[in-house]
Parts: structure tokens; C-alpha cells; sequence
């Protein structure tokens, strides 16, 4: 994993990409990394939250313990508690995430050589560049 000092920070909760990598392991504990994850801020009609971008499969209690974990992070808890942020959403990528993320990178001024796989981003509009759609959940909105 490529090491920044990337910090996301939509309304003070500032999530940083060593704990949001330790937060999606911890998450995955005993099931196959997917292809590609992907966690960034996303707004939507109802707000600000994050969005878990995965090509591949995971079970649904994964995004849920996810998003626990996330609350590990006071500011995060603090934020998501005075409804500042939105719960955690999923995006089902279909195919070609990491090619996707690559030309996005590099339109964004990157050298293709120095793109490398990461847990975080801090850009928004990622659902505007994968191709799938969010999953949604009748007792929880991913």
C-alpha cells in the first residue's frame, strides 16, 4: 500500500489512511481480501457520509462492522452522532476498479507509475466513475 499522509476531512472527523486500512483488515478478518475496496467521502441529497467502493464480494456484516470500527475514531463517532456525516454506504463495482482508479489518478496530474492500490481517498464523485451501483439495505442504508 502506497503511504500518504492523506487525511479526509468532510466536517471534522478526520479519518487518516493507516487507520482506515488497520479498520477495513480488522473488518475482513476472516474472508478473502476483495479486488479492490476503496472507502471516500460522498454527498448525496441527504448529506455528507462515506461510501465503501468494492469489486468483489463481501458479506453485508462486513460493511456493518466496518462502520463500527470507523467509530473507533472519536471525531468520526462524534460526527456521525450529531448526524454530520451519514451512515456508511456500499458500491458494487462491476469490473476494471483498480484500471478506473488508475486513469483517475493520473488525470488528477499522477505519473501511472506512481498509482498504487490505497484504502482512502479523499476525493468525492467516485460513484460518478466506477461502473456498478450502491447496494442498498432494507434495515440500514449502505
Amino acid at each position: 500500500l502506497e503511504k500518504t499522509n492523506d487525511i479526509s476531512d468532510q466536517c471534522g472527523e478526520k479519518l487518516s489512511e493507516t487507520f482506515v486500512t488497520e479498520a477495513f483488515r480488522e473488518a475482513m478478518r476472516d474472508q478473502p481480501l476483495p479486488r479492490f475496496a476503496l472507502l471516500a467521502p460522498d454527498r448525496n441529497e441527504s448529506g455528507c457520509g462515506y461510501t465503501l467502493f468494492i469489486e468483489g464480494d463481501i458479506p453485508g456484516e462486513v460493511a456493518v462492522r466496518f462502520e463500527g470500527l470507523l467509530q473507533k475514531n472519536p471525531n468520526y463517532a462524534w460526527c456521525r452522532k450529531l448526524g454530520q456525516l451519514r451512515s456508511l454506504r456500499l458500491f458494487r463495482i462491476r469490473s476494471g476498479a483498480f484500471q478506473t482508479f488508475a486513469i483517475q489518478e493520473c488525470a488528477n496530474g499522477k505519473r501511472l507509475g506512481d498509482v498504487k492500490p490505497r484504502f482512502l481517498s479523499t476525493r468525492s464523485e467516485w460513484s460518478r466513475c466506477f461502473a456498478g451501483n450502491y447496494v442498498e439495505s432494507p434495515d440500514r442504508a449502505f
